[in-house]
């Protein structure tokens, strides 16, 4: 899911606004490791992990959406 929101992301965006999609990966990194450190104690602890990894994805998405109804 992450990958198709920033390769499309990646398309529409000009040259100073790439740095959302490196935000979005630095996300990504600390959200899995607090995800797989974090699994033993439970879905409520697991819940920061699940977050961090995917909020940047929907962010993508949502700004991809807008950024295709700009330019129609």
């Amino acid at each position: 899911m992450a990958v198709g929101a920033l390769l499309a992301l990646a398309t529409l965006l000009t040259a100073p606004m790439l740095l959302l999609i490196i935000t979005a990966v630095a996300f990504f990194g600390p959200g899995r490791i607090s995800f797989c450190v974090i699994y033993p104690y439970g879905a409520g602890s697991r819940t920061f992990g699940t977050v961090t990894i995917v909020l940047p994805a929907l962010a993508g998405f949502v700004l991809t959406i807008i950024l295709v109804i700009e330019r129609l």
